[in-house]
């Protein structure tokens, strides 16, 4: 009996233990700022337009703060946040003082609902959104104001991307109904896509052949992104990204690229892995293949 509360204890002790992690294994918030960043930097080297002259390093430097400072700030606080319970306490919410209301308003009005409904929306968010949810909040904030004044010094074509990074966060809240669980290749096209064609955009227009070509890539990627994100090597955003990557090299005839992209592939299609048990090693190394064949 001794022995075997002995041996139990012992496997409760190793169960309760941290795994280790492999050499070169990522922890998942390093893992996204690393290969968001490595995304930019992409960009950068498909336009073949950079250069060690001072204005375009500080150029770079300021699409990187409003890359990592504002966009993913904002994926982060909006799509990454539970949003649903403290909008379930809400509709049950009734107390909270109603606020002074306009002169002469008529009891039953519209007026004195409205000064009602304002009281309990003072309490609820002093008594329960801001003490859960207010560092989020106060992220976003921080957030947009970056994102009004950075794009203003990186041209219209940063304005517009700028709008998506807004967009996307609010379209993936829609769609997991604000559970803080967004969808893993809305995910990628944000920390992914958004941030390789900020890179490309501050030395090359968007809207021409050679832009179109970056734009698929970079889709391509995103969407493998998202399925690196679900930790599962076989999921089918994983392949069908990688795919798209691989099929804009063989058409716009990158045989380097090509071969690169495919070898980098090879990993997932064959569950092999190598030094680490996660996907972004290989995912960054394709996406170096790819930008540079583009450049």
């Amino acid at each position: 009996m001794i022995v075997q509360q002995g041996v139990e204890a012992e496997r409760v002790d190793k169960a309760s233990r941290p795994v280790p992690r492999l050499p070169f294994t990522l922890s998942p918030r390093l893992s996204v700022t690393l290969i968001s960043v490595a995304a930019l930097l992409g960009g950068v080297i498909a336009s073949a337009g950079f250069d060690w002259r001072s204005p375009t390093v500080l150029l770079i430097a300021v699409a990187a703060l409003l890359s990592q400072g504002s966009w993913l700030v904002l994926w982060n606080a909006i799509a990454g946040t539970d949003w649903a319970t403290p909008w379930r306490e809400w509709q049950q919410w009734r107390s909270g003082n109603p606020i002074k209301p306009l002169p002469y308003t008529q009891p039953g009005s519209e007026a004195a609902r409205a000064a009602v409904t304002l009281g309990q929306l003072s309490a609820w968010v002093q008594q329960r959104l801001w003490p859960t949810h207010g560092s989020r909040i106060s992220a976003i904030a921080t957030a947009l104001v970056l994102a009004v004044v950075l794009p203003a010094l990186l041209g219209s074509q940063v304005v517009a991307l700028t709008l998506l990074a807004v967009v996307v966060p609010q379209l993936a809240v829609y769609l997991s109904k604000g559970d803080g669980k967004p969808n893993s290749v809305l995910q990628g096209l944000a920390q992914i896509t958004l941030p390789m064609l900020l890179g490309y955009s501050l030395f090359e227009p968007l809207l021409v052949i050679a832009g179109f070509e970056v734009v698929a890539v970079a889709i391509g990627l995103g969407v493998a992104f998202g399925g690196v994100l679900t930790q599962r090597p076989q999921h089918l955003a994983l392949h069908i990204g990688q795919g798209l990557v691989l099929l804009v090299m063989v058409l716009t005839r990158r045989p380097i690229g090509a071969f690169l992209v495919a070898l980098f592939w090879m990993p997932h299609l064959l569950r092999f892995k190598l030094i680490t048990k996660d996907s972004t090693w290989w995912l960054i190394a394709s996406a170096v293949a790819a930008c540079a064949a583009l450049s």
